[in-house]
């Protein structure tokens, strides 16, 4: 069993129109990942949503297969009236954001319903500040160059370090963000972004 700090952060409040509690991802949350990474795929406006039989894609699956046995496997979700509405979690993969293997990798991913009301930004402060507590210096994703999120992570502190091509053809932005002392984090969400760190091509 891995060893892990004690847990460094929980947000409960009225926030824009609902109530919500952000906490530390446990095991018996990580079902609900699989929901969370098919919503934080990636469709421009036009395009159908792709199959979920996309999530068993080697590519796509590496970011929640046994997750929370691997080394680094860290987490944090949001819930509602009891119903978990996002999730923001982090681990060494060699995913799409990949920067090296003391790097842990982004993915986060808010319900449509729940998108813009500021869920994204209070997720992203609890991971920070989670990560941190762990002694992770940084850590990375990877975003299509015109997914909306760009400004959002942009706003977070992430800074773009490499374009690149993923699998699909699509340009994706390889993204970086110290923790620690140089964390911060912005006092307002991306309206309507859709929070797709794992940038997964629709091939729908």
């Amino acid at each position: 069993m891995l060893c892990r700090p004690p847990a460094a952060y929980e947000y409960r409040g009225w926030h824009n129109g609902i109530v919500v509690i952000v906490r530390r991802l446990e095991t018996d949350d990580y079902p609900f990942l699989q929901e969370f990474l098919y919503q934080a795929i990636y469709v421009p406006p036009g395009e159908p949503a792709p199959d979920r039989s996309l999530l068993r894609d080697p590519e796509i699956s590496v970011y929640i297969d046994g997750f929370g046995h691997q080394l680094g496997d860290l987490g944090v979700i949001a819930e509602s009236d009891g119903r978990p509405i996002g999730a923001a979690w982090a681990r060494r993969i060699p995913g799409y954001g990949h920067i090296d293997a003391n790097t842990p990798e982004l993915a986060i991913s808010v319900i449509p319903e729940f998108r813009g009301r500021g869920v994204g930004t209070k997720l992203m402060g609890a991971l920070f500040t989670e990560l941190t507590a762990a002694g992770e210096h940084r850590i990375s994703l990877s975003v299509q160059t015109d997914n909306p999120a760009v400004r959002f992570y942009e706003r977070l502190g992430f800074q773009v370090v490499n374009e690149q091509l993923d699998h699909a053809g699509h340009e994706d932005f390889l993204m970086v963000k110290q923790l620690g002392s140089a964390q911060r984090t912005s006092a307002r969400d991306w309206r309507g972004a859709s929070f797709g760190a794992a940038v997964v091509p629709n091939s729908a």
